[in-house]
């Protein structure tokens, strides 16, 4: 089964920039990704430097890096929709848990993330929704186990652009495109107007002279699509 749809013009970030000089020290590397964004939001790092950890990450070649950012800014946001202690929708009479929360914010945002009001993927002999294989099986096997399972791959996009989700025999393939989708849900939310504005724009351009890199076109700004 393969579903599809087509990915709007691409936003700068995930047009694959060259990196010319790039220095692989990791040294170096922490201290430029940790360098980036609003540095502190109560002890933690802010969303928007999430979303900008993100888009560093996919330009310098680490993908899955850059999905785990992302998906790690989704359950913030949630939490900022439906905070600690909100009812329970599937566990009457209990607080919702974070799964919870980031499963019906990913819901919420599917018009966003793929186009879809509903989204339904055969995997592992069940029909599920995206939203659980983007919790369950991708953003905590990436905070859990650092990497994703054996069955899921992470790839880019066809060469005619199309964003992409296939099932077969080898498991579940995910294109990059997704990653446009699911920053645009977190940029998007209204509840994060203090972290990128009102209209909301992404947080380009990033200049990160140590490496000689400048993510998005610094004439234009950053206006989400």
């Amino acid at each position: 089964m393969t579903r599809r749809h087509r990915a709007d013009p691409p936003v700068s970030w995930m047009q694959q920039e060259q990196a010319n000089g790039l220095d692989e020290n990791l040294f170096a590397w922490s201290r430029v990704v940790l360098g980036v964004g609003d540095p502190i939001e109560d002890g933690t790092m802010s969303i928007r430097a999430r979303v900008e950890n993100a888009m560093i990450q996919f330009v310098i070649g680490r993908p899955e890096g850059a999905l785990l950012s992302i998906l790690t800014a989704v359950p913030a946001t949630s939490r900022r929709r439906r905070p600690r202690g909100t009812p329970s929708v599937l566990h009457s009479g209990k607080p919702m848990g974070d799964g919870e929360a980031f499963e019906l914010f990913v819901h919420d945002q599917l018009i966003l993330i793929c186009r879809a009001q509903n989204y339904f993927v055969q995997f592992r002999g069940q029909q599920r929704p995206i939203e659980s294989i983007l919790y369950k099986w991708m953003r905590c096997e990436l905070a859990h186990e650092g990497g994703l399972p054996i069955d899921i791959k992470f790839e880019p996009n066809r060469a005619d652009g199309m964003t992409f989700l296939h099932v077969g025999p080898g498991g579940l393939r995910m294109s990059y495109g997704w990653l446009d989708g699911l920053a645009d849900a977190v940029v998007q939310a209204p509840e994060n107007a203090d972290h990128f504005g009102m209209p909301p724009r992404l947080p380009i351009p990033i200049c990160l002279p140590e490496i000689g890199i400048t993510i998005g076109d610094i004439n234009k700004g950053g206006e989400s699509s």
